[in-house]
Order: structure tokens, then C-alpha cells, then sequence
């Protein structure tokens, strides 16, 4: 067929062996243009005794099925004739649904064995819901250059969960959507080789259902697009496979409940994720990146939520940290607090670029200043004065007698005052003394998450791997001697439990730091105390959310660490703040 040139066939495409030969042909179709018809038969059966496979081939540019690609083997004793149609080429469109029909040692295969690509387009709402229940069926879509394309409306989405018919499933190289409604991908596990493309709509009533399967990215080089609108959601994902997988377009995210898992150990595992991936945080609880083994790596800006509670007796004070970094400022990583003037208003110091001037909304702590209640700035709790110093990301502090630039090395604490969510009241409104039923807010901070091993330096002595401690003796900051606010320096909760002393490459090592953490509770304004073992008070729980701050007691000032690695750290356990 030439291209341009369109053949329409009102009936069935019929290929039927040669029952003369016993040895079984390939027909072949091919060309550039357009070939109509309502359905293809493939059939084998014979009465002679040699075996056969009956093989219908196409490779044509367009080929269109209104109907179904029926396949029938059978057999005559010990000779078995077996049918195969093979997508070599081209794009073929199913309207209806792949059928086989099979006596119990025969054979039926639908395979995309592209040249170089082909494309099987999917419409049905259950394309492969016609497999005989007798016999051996073979479906193979992970071939290289293999696209399945589901562009009909409200359709099952197949995955290598068994169905009727074919106990092992489906996997892909090239999985594409672009149909209408939802469409549910079944449960089991979603593998895809090579590419993953979604141009739906992406809103309320059409999208790519993901809430069942794990979606396994397992190939080599991948590229993902997400989508526009709502984009493609994730629940249970993973990557494998030696190579990069870049989310190349469109909008991912990974569900308030969802986890992102990295596998293997191959240092060539690598998600490119370009910041468009965005961990949600709701209500419920924050997604989840489970515990990065040596190897993989995540790299690109990431999007990170982080749910805060609103309602009466919400409004004071937070304890929060960060799970991702901004740049590198030698020794360390640091992190950004700028993002939090998106979601809520920030007060402090003149010319420091805050909403409106007064009493700072975010606070760093010093153990080695002396306690002080007699201003917002003085004491152990210093008033950050500015925070537009970006792309440096240093901050001025006052209070004290201690004013600097500084870095916050990831792994720090920050103490933030929230009044609320801006986008619900004017700042006259939010900033007043009367106002105390702060809106519930979803904060979002992007940057490189931070990954592996994280060693806590201290703000104000960031060169330091040791947590403040000042001494022993009765000096003017006697009451908070070897208190350090820190935090959970990861996308994911993490576990008190895994306190250690000993090893600084498992768990959470300690090494001259107590095993007690002290948390604040926001509802209460008190600080629960948690300790190794299960003794709590209050709401103390081992399980510190993603974007938690929490104080610990350096106990001896003879090289005070505390070192988080992400073996053994992380819990499937997520919280709201």
C-alpha cells in the first residue's frame, strides 16, 4: 500500500492454513497507507499429523480493527497448530477485543515484535477479556520499540496480576494514555520498561487510576511525562534498572500515603525527577520516600508538602526542619525557609523582607546563651531579622549580642510562630493578637532532597560535627546546657528507636547524646518527651514526621554527634503536623 492510499474491507480479514501443506506460512501485510476492517481471523487447523504455527503478520502504517483479532489453534493428536498474529510495524487500532480460542495443548500468541516501533492501540474497555479459559496463551507487549496505547474511555489497564486466560499478566516496554474517563490500572504490578506517557486531561473524572498496582519503572533509559491538569499520581512506585529515568514533562505526584521506593545498588539508578514531582501532605498523612540503599540516587529539585493543622488553639509556635537542601555552603548542605512566606505571613526586622515589621515569626536556639524571657529576641531563642538573602540562603539573627550571617545545614531546626493560612484573611486580620482560628495550610519546599548518611551541624557552628554542649559547671546557661534543636532531615518519618551508640553508619547514632527527645506539641504548647524503650509523656512518640524539629541533650561535651543514615531509619508511618 502506498502512502496516502486507504483500502477498506466491510467484512473480516480471514487467514486460514493451507491444509493441503502441514508446514504452515506468514502473511504479510504491509505499506504507508490506511487498511480498514471490521475484524482478522487467524486460524489453524488441519488434518495432517506434522505441528505448525499459522502466522499473521503486519507492519502496516495505520490498520484499523472495528471489531476483534480472533486467533483459533487446535490440534490432531500429537501435532499442534498454533496461531500467532505479529505487530511488526505501524499502528494497529482494536476497537473490540483480542479473542483466542484453543484446544488444550494448542497454542494462541499476540506479540508486538517491532522492526524498530510499532504501536498497539487500545480502545475496548477490556481489550483482552476474550482469552480462552483451554490451551496456552501468549501475549507479549515488552518486545523493544513495543507502545501500548490505551486511548479508549473508562478501560481496564492490564498489569502482571493473572486474568482469564493468561495467569502470568501483562508487562510493558512503552505504556501511553490518552483516552477519557478513568482508567483503572488493575491490581498487581505495573512494569514498564521503556517510556511512560500520559496526555489525558488529567482532572476530576479522566485520569490514569494508579491506586492498586506498583508501578515498577525497571528499564534502562526511561522518559516520563506526566501530563498536564492533575497529572499522574502515584501510590506504590519503584525504580530499577541501570539507568536514568527522567520525568521529562507534566506534572507527578506521589500520593499523602503513597511510597517511592529507589532498589537495587546500582549507582546508575537514577530518578531525574527536574522538579516535577511533588510528595503530598494532607490530612491523612505525607508521602513516603523509603530508605535509599547505596547506590541510587534521586537527583533534580523535588517538591515537598508538608500538612499543617489549623482551628482553635492551633495558632503558636512549631518546631520544623527540612527534607531537602537549596545549595551547598561548605561544609554542609543548606536549606531555604523562604517557601514558608508562600503559604503563611512572616513578621520581623525592618528591611529583612518580611510581610509586616514586629516580633520575628521564626527563631533559631543557642544553647550557649544565657535563658532570657525579657524580649522576643533575647535568650536562647534568637529572632531571625532577614530572609532575603537569597540564592545564598544565609540569614541574619539577632539577640543576644550574637548578630551574624548564617546558614541552616540541613538536619538544624527552625522554630516557626504560624498564624495560619494568608490565603484566608488579610495580614491586619492574621498578625492581630485577637485572631486565634488559624486556617489550615499545605506548605511546599523545593530543592534536592537530601539523601544517605546526614551528619547534624549546629547553625552557629556549622564547621563542627559536634552538637553544642558547652561544658560542665554552673554558667549563666546552666538550665539548657546541651540542648540542640535539630530535625528529621528526611522526605519520610523516621525512628527514635533506631537510637544506637556504638555504630555511626546504622540507625541514628547518639554517640554523647541522651536517648530522649523532646517534642512540642502544637495543640497543647507543652513539649512531650519520648525515650528509648517506650517511656513517653503525653503525646511523645518515637515516629518523627518529615519536616519535624525536636530538641535532644548532648550529655557529655566530649564530641556530642548525632549522625542519621538512612539503613534501618525509616517507618512506613506518616504524620500530620
Amino acid at each position: 500500500m502506498n502512502a496516502g492510499s486507504t483500502l477498506n474491507v466491510t467484512g473480516a480479514i480471514t487467514y486460514q492454513s493451507d491444509a493441503s501443506s502441514g508446514l504452515g506460512y506468514t502473511c504479510t501485510l504491509s505499506g504507508a497507507g490506511t487498511l480498514n476492517a471490521n475484524s482478522v481471523s487467524v486460524t489453524a487447523s488441519t488434518t495432517l499429523l506434522g505441528s505448525y504455527t499459522e502466522t499473521f503478520a503486519s507492519s502496516v502504517a495505520n490498520l484499523n480493527i472495528t471489531a476483534n483479532i480472533a486467533l483459533s489453534s487446535s490440534n490432531n493428536g500429537a501435532a499442534l497448530y498454533n496461531s500467532t498474529f505479529n505487530l511488526t510495524g505501524g499502528t494497529a487500532l482494536l476497537s473490540g477485543i483480542l479473542q483466542t480460542t484453543n484446544t488444550p495443548t494448542s497454542t494462541s500468541s499476540f506479540i508486538v515484535v517491532p522492526a524498530t516501533t510499532a504501536t498497539l492501540q487500545l480502545t475496548g474497555a477490556t481489550a483482552l477479556s476474550g482469552l480462552a479459559t483451554t490451551g496456552t496463551n501468549v501475549i507479549t507487549f515488552k518486545n523493544t520499540g513495543a507502545t501500548i496505547l490505551y486511548s479508549g474511555a473508562t478501560q481496564t489497564v492490564y498489569t502482571d496480576a493473572g486474568i482469564t486466560g493468561l495467569s502470568t499478566g501483562i508487562s510493558y516496554q512503552n505504556i501511553s494514555f490518552s483516552g477519557t474517563g478513568i482508567e483503572a490500572v488493575s491490581p498487581g504490578n505495573l512494569n514498564i520498561a521503556g517510556d511512560f506517557t500520559n496526555t489525558m486531561v488529567n482532572d476530576v473524572g479522566d485520569y490514569v487510576n494508579l491506586n492498586s498496582p506498583t508501578v515498577n519503572f525497571n528499564g534502562t533509559i526511561q522518559s516520563l511525562a506526566g501530563g498536564t491538569g492533575n497529572g499522574t499520581t502515584f501510590y506504590k512506585v519503584t525504580f530499577s534498572g541501570a539507568g536514568t529515568k527522567t520525568m521529562a514533562s507534566g506534572n507527578f505526584y506521589l500520593a499523602s500515603l503513597g511510597t517511592l521506593t529507589m532498589s537495587g545498588s546500582n549507582t546508575n539508578t537514577i530518578l531525574a525527577a527536574g522538579g516535577l514531582l511533588t510528595l503530598n501532605s494532607d490530612a491523612t498523612g505525607s508521602a513516603t520516600i523509603a530508605a535509599i540503599p547505596t547506590g541510587p540516587t534521586i537527583t533534580g529539585n523535588v517538591n515537598v508538602e508538608r500538612y499543617i493543622t489549623g482551628g482553635m488553639g492551633y495558632r503558636g509556635y512549631r518546631l520544623i526542619s527540612s527534607p531537602v537542601y537549596a545549595a551547598t555552603i561548605a561544609p554542609d548542605n543548606v536549606y531555604s525557609i523562604n517557601y514558608l512566606q508562600n503559604s503563611a505571613y512572616l513578621t520581623g526586622s525592618a528591611g529583612g523582607g518580611f510581610d509586616k515589621i514586629g516580633n520575628p515569626t521564626l527563631y533559631l536556639f543557642r544553647e550557649d546563651q544565657t535563658p532570657s524571657n525579657a524580649t522576643f529576641i533575647s535568650g536562647n531563642f534568637e529572632g531571625i531579622s532577614a530572609i532575603n538573602n537569597a540564592p545564598t540562603y544565609n540569614y541574619s539573627v539577632t539577640g543576644a549580642g550574637t548578630a551574624g550571617t548564617f546558614n541552616l545545614p540541613v538536619g538544624s531546626g527552625v522554630m516557626f510562630f504560624f498564624r495560619g493560612n494568608r490565603a484566608s484573611a488579610p495580614l491586619a486580620t492574621e498578625t492581630a493578637p485577637s485572631y486565634t482560628t488559624p486556617v489550615t495550610v499545605t506548605t511546599t519546599t523545593s530543592g534536592i532532597l537530601n539523601q544517605g548518611q546526614v551528619i547534624v551541624h549546629d547553625w552557629y557552628t556549622p564547621a563542627s560535627a559536634n552538637l553544642g554542649c558547652t561544658g560542665i559547671g554552673t554558667g549563666t546557661n546552666f538550665a539548657v546546657r546541651g540542648f540542640n534543636l535539630v530535625g528529621n532531615p528526611y522526605a519520610s518519618s523516621i525512628d527514635w528507636e533506631q537510637y544506637n551508640t556504638t555504630t555511626t553508619t546504622t540507625g541514628i547514632y547518639a554517640g554523647n547524646v541522651g536517648p530522649t527527645i523532646y517534642e512540642l506539641d502544637p495543640a497543647t504548647n507543652n513539649y512531650d518527651v519520648y525515650q528509648v524503650g517506650g517511656t513517653f509523656t503525653n503525646n511523645g512518640t518515637r515516629t518523627i514526621v518529615s519536616g519535624q524539629g525536636f530538641f535532644v541533650l548532648a550529655i557529655n561535651s566530649t564530641n556530642p554527634q548525632l549522625i542519621s543514615n538512612e539503613s534501618l531509619l525509616k517507618r512506613s508511618i506518616s504524620q500530620t503536623s
